[in-house]
């Protein structure tokens, strides 16, 4: 069965992590060309996602972008270091004691200090497996959606094939009587 390079394939989920979506596109390409676009927590599944890829696909040029929309359950969650942030409003003043024209820190400053905005981040293995899954289904759809795309150049190539068959007998008739036509030219 003839298979086109391109292709595309969107396949998501909502389950209690969020939304996870993939977005597949390919094209043609000599060899396997593989662009992939994760966020940044997903960043460690780039070697497995690409495995996966290539299990399935042996050319054509790649794009694949990973989407993600957490739930608030897993949204990370923000404290700050109470104790860091009362040592720099106390050496700020101390600083604004020694200066003839003081501005006083505000908030915004004080948090923009490493270490004082502190983030924890749940644990996104799941989520990060159940990613990899969701891009074996959306390959499939993927090779499905090239297997259709061959399919239809297929039968465009032999329409043409048999437009090429019907034109070439009137062609042929007339063949000697052309070429007869070009001698006596030249």
């Amino acid at each position: 069965m003839t298979r086109s390079m391109t292709g595309f394939a969107r396949h998501e989920d909502h389950g209690a992590f969020g939304l996870l979506s993939w977005e597949l596109r390919s094209v043609n390409h000599r060899y396997l060309e593989i662009t992939l676009r994760l966020p940044e927590d997903f960043r460690v599944l780039e070697e497995r996602a690409r495995a996966a890829v290539k299990r399935v696909l042996h050319r054509g040029k790649l794009d694949a972008t990973l989407r993600f929309e957490a739930a608030p359950e897993l949204r990370p969650e923000l404290s700050i270091d109470r104790e860091l942030a009362s040592r720099l409003v106390h050496i700020s003043r101390e600083i604004d004691s020694l200066l003839y024209n003081p501005a006083a820190a505000n908030s915004v400053e004080i948090l923009r200090w490493p270490g004082v905005l502190q983030m924890t981040r749940p644990d996104l293995e799941p989520v990060q497996d159940e990613a990899l899954r969701l891009l074996d289904e959306a390959l499939a759809q993927l090779v499905e959606s090239r297997l259709r795309e061959g399919t239809r150049l297929q039968e465009v190539i032999a329409q043409r094939c048999d437009a090429l068959e019907t034109a070439i007998p009137p062609v042929r008739e007339r063949l000697p009587d052309t070429l007869e036509a070009y001698r006596r030219r030249l």
